[in-house]
């Protein structure tokens, strides 16, 4: 493919594809970015116009249907008010599929059978192979990797009493004193010792 080809915009496709345009839409391995500025004042002038020409079509149909004479005047209203209609219409179009677009891939990003190991919690990359050892990564590389998400280590009140039973009774002893001293005559059952 040339690539000094003439560019094909698709319009229906530029909010769903994040504004890429290419030679050919047979072609996605060649396509350059669209800045966002001028997409947005594509789409608007297109929905614009849309919506300008479908108003001053139905206010042609009236004038006809009455018999109302078809001056360039009666129709700036209708081309103005249908014009600004059509665009915020378009826009709250473009922004609302850009948006589910977004959340399909974030929904998709997890919806999928996850391998794990049921001894040490590594997850298997999708395809890899179970046998070989570099095909299971640690479930908090897995989702970050998946999802971007950052995690942080803590101990949940279970584990911190089986791991450190001296030093859980201190912690809790002391925030049993702290919030006793701020909540005088309410009992909290938080990190009190599993039975």
């Amino acid at each position: 493919m040339n690539r000094s080809a003439i560019y094909e915009i698709d319009f229906g496709s530029l909010c769903s594809q994040g504004g890429q345009v290419g030679p050919h839409r047979e072609d996605p391995g060649w396509q350059m970015a669209i800045p966002r500025a001028v997409r947005v004042a594509i789409n608007l002038g297109a929905f614009f116009l849309c919506g300008a020409v479908l108003l001053c079509l139905l206010s042609t149909l009236q004038k006809l249907a009455i018999g109302a004479p078809l001056v360039i005047e009666g129709y700036i209203v209708p081309f103005v008010f249908g014009g600004l209609s059509g665009a915020c219409i378009g826009h709250y179009i473009v922004r609302l599929s850009g948006l589910n677009a977004e959340l399909r891939k974030r929904v998709n990003i997890l919806e999928t059978f996850i391998p794990l190991c049921s001894g040490c919690g590594k997850v298997r990359k999708p395809g890899a192979e179970p046998i070989l050892q570099d095909s299971w990564l640690p479930m908090e590389t897995y989702l970050s990797e998946r999802t971007g998400c950052s995690f942080s280590h803590s101990l949940c009140p279970d584990c911190l009493w089986r791991l450190y039973p001296k030093e859980a009774a201190a912690i809790f002893e002391t925030m049993a004193r702290m919030r006793g001293a701020g909540n005088e005559g309410t009992e909290q059952e938080d990190g009190k010792r599993p039975s």
